[in-house]
């Protein structure tokens, strides 16, 4: 299975992205404090990671293994990090991963300013859909859009389909950002499987 290069990205667009997400989940109050997380999984060429992440930790073990995104790069925040700082301060609050041969480990690219200990990668996330859809650019948002989640409570539009029809027909455009839609799940215990 082959993926489509990202060439046309470079590092800093990247970062750039993701701060403008977070400052948005921020605008949005959807990301309490150091709440929500957001990961981007890339296939680039030569990003220059060492310029801007210059401590490199190489065989880093990853918190599950991810066999399809070797060689990929995956750039998460930090855990704790708040999203709105990601803009201003982009390593500190983000640490990249270039994942090796097997999925096992990476080389964890990170800065001496770096404000977290942990990271959420979302890596399950990124394998599943590298391994079924070979995307070559995705990012995961973790966030608590405080109407979303309320709407999530209601017995009434507690499935994929409901919840979406009732999205749709309240706010037209989001098919623009959101094309697949939003997927409704039982409630998990953070942080297992």
């Amino acid at each position: 299975m082959t993926t489509q290069k990202t060439t046309h990205l470079t590092l800093d667009k990247i970062l750039a992205r993701i701060g403008a997400a977070g400052l948005r989940l921020d605008h949005m109050n959807a990301v309490e404090a150091g709440a929500g997380n957001i990961s981007v999984s890339v296939t680039a060429d030569e990003l220059g990671l060492a310029e801007h992440l210059p401590q490199a930790h190489p065989g880093t073990k990853l918190p599950l293994p991810a066999p399809a995104l070797a060689g990929r790069t995956v750039f998460v925040t930090g855990s704790g990090c708040r999203l709105r700082d990601i803009a201003g301060a982009p390593e500190a609050n983000v640490s990249a991963f270039v994942i090796d041969d097997g999925g096992a480990t990476g080389t964890w690219y990170t800065h001496p300013k770096r404000e977290y200990l942990r990271f959420n990668s979302h890596l399950a996330v990124h394998n599943d859909q590298v391994e079924r859809r070979a995307v070559g650019f995705q990012s995961v948002i973790h966030a608590q859009p405080p109407y979303l989640v309320q709407l999530s409570h209601m017995r009434d539009i507690r499935s994929t389909k409901e919840l979406n029809r009732r999205i749709l027909r309240w706010e037209p455009e989001t098919i623009v950002q959101l094309p697949a839609g939003i997927e409704v799940l039982d409630f998990m215990v953070p942080g297992s499987q």
